[in-house]
């Protein structure tokens, strides 16, 4: 049976859990609803919206000529094959994600060429969205934040090293804001963006962008790419097996001086209803269970030196 005082706090704690799962519910599903800053393309498709996915594959033949074939009529055949796929998910660890593969059968022996069957294509966009912060009591909204990511670039391919081979097998790119990331020239040109941290031999680069925040806690927008090209292109006696994979998560939300913003206390929400990398504070409704239960042993210990 309930007492007085434990009725009381169930009851308070019931209504304010159900208000605030009303409110928690309309903020998400206003910011999924309106916010469609997602688009994924494969080849000549296209998908935008809250997020999107797209896929694309093709297969032909493709005609060259030999070595030995000079002065004859016609070529030769080598089957050539693509297919790519990209998808803008809206899941922190799984923000972007492009792969390309692309295939050409072994030609035997030419000179002085390639076989070229074609290239499979595929980008995935996170457009426009931006951050509201709210600050714990006693703490001031910071004047900026940045956001950290990571970038996996694996390229499978039975042509050699990934470092050294790579320029062979098409472009990939990403974008945040200002700053843009061309894998294939990453360690070759100077004049590019660094990442904060990558190495040869776990290819994969963290980076991060900063953004203003205005006096209501709102950051100014952010937008990422993730694009690349697989090309199906064959050498002498040596055929072409090429897979880009790239996937692109968002690792954390920082003060400048890195920082976590959860482990202070601060919420983080993001306009296009992106869950937060961050830890969640205490919710305001384990607090007030946790109040109540307290009242309710002080009171109970209260009736028992009475009795």
């Amino acid at each position: 049976m309930l007492t007085d005082c434990s009725y009381r706090w169930a009851s308070l704690a019931l209504g304010l859990g159900v208000c605030l799962a009303s409110e928690g519910s309309a903020a998400s599903g206003a910011a999924i609803s309106t916010w469609s800053g997602a688009s994924a393309t494969a080849g000549a498709t296209t998908e935008t919206g809250a997020t999107a996915s797209a896929s694309d594959a093709w297969s032909r033949k493709v005609e060259y000529r030999g070595a030995y074939d000079y002065g004859s009529i016609g070529g030769r055949f080598v089957n050539a094959s693509g297919k790519a796929s990209a998808a803008a998910g809206g899941s922190p660890d799984n923000l972007l994600s492009v792969d390309t593969h692309a295939y050409a059968e072994n030609p035997g022996t030419i000179e002085g060429t390639s076989v070229h069957g074609g290239a499979a294509t595929a980008s995935a966009r996170w457009s426009g969205d931006f951050l509201t912060i709210s600050p714990p009591q006693g703490m001031a909204i910071p004047d900026s934040v940045q956001l950290h990511f990571g970038i996996e670039f694996n390229r499978q391919s039975d042509q050699g090293n990934f470092w050294n081979e790579y320029f062979r097998f098409g472009p990939a790119t990403v974008v945040a804001n200002e700053k843009t990331f061309n894998l294939r020239d990453y360690w070759r040109d100077t004049e590019l963006p660094r990442f904060d941290s990558a190495g040869p031999d776990s290819p994969v680069g963290r980076f991060h962008i900063d953004l203003p925040v205005n006096a209501a806690g709102l950051s100014a927008p952010f937008s990422l790419s993730l694009e690349a090209s697989s090309f199906a292109v064959a050498h002498s006696n040596d055929r072409g097996d090429v897979d880009h994979r790239l996937r692109l998560s968002l690792l954390g939300v920082t003060l400048a001086d890195g920082t976590s913003l959860g482990s202070l206390g601060y919420q983080v929400s993001f306009a296009s209803g992106l869950s937060s990398p961050e830890p969640v504070p205490e919710p305001a409704s384990v607090a007030i269970w946790t109040l109540g239960a307290a009242a309710c042993i002080v009171a109970a210990r209260r009736r028992k030196q009475w009795n």
